[in-house]
């Protein structure tokens, strides 16, 4: 039993340093979106506006992307996230909400960004993306 021990205690788990670029560059993609405001549309004003999606107003403290390819409109980032979910779930292009055009997404990382919001590496590794069950996605 106490070889059991002493070999957990040398255990470690060590990711390349592409794995940890790739996470990195995944987990900071809604920070990087939400606040580079210079390019693109100038976003709107906060104020007497309300979410598309929960119908809330955008005031409300709770942080906000807005669009920055043509309207400018904002939605709260959590249900731009539903909306995000939905689209990729119908394996639809990521648009606008209000006026449909496409969603700029940063360095391809949403294809990283599972449904249940784990950032998959395999494709860094040269794994398969899928985890052995079947799905709609994966016909042999």
């Amino acid at each position: 039993m106490d070889r059991y021990r002493a070999a957990t205690a040398k255990l470690a788990v060590i990711a390349t340093e592409t794995i940890v670029d790739r996470y990195r560059a995944a987990t900071a993609k809604l920070a990087a979106g939400s606040d580079d405001e210079s390019d693109g549309v100038q976003q709107k004003p906060l104020e007497d506006s309300n979410c598309p999606v929960c119908f809330e107003a955008l005031a409300d403290g709770r942080p906000v992307v807005s669009c920055k390819e043509q309207c400018g409109n904002n939605i709260h980032a959590e249900c731009f996230t539903q909306w995000e979910k939905s689209r990729r779930a119908m394996v639809a292009q990521l648009t606008c909400i209000y006026c449909r055009s496409p969603w700029p997404v940063a360095d391809g990382m949403t294809s990283l960004r599972g449904d249940e919001g784990y950032v998959n590496v395999a494709t860094a590794t040269n794994l398969s993306r899928h985890r052995g069950w079947s799905c709609p996605f994966n016909v042999r």
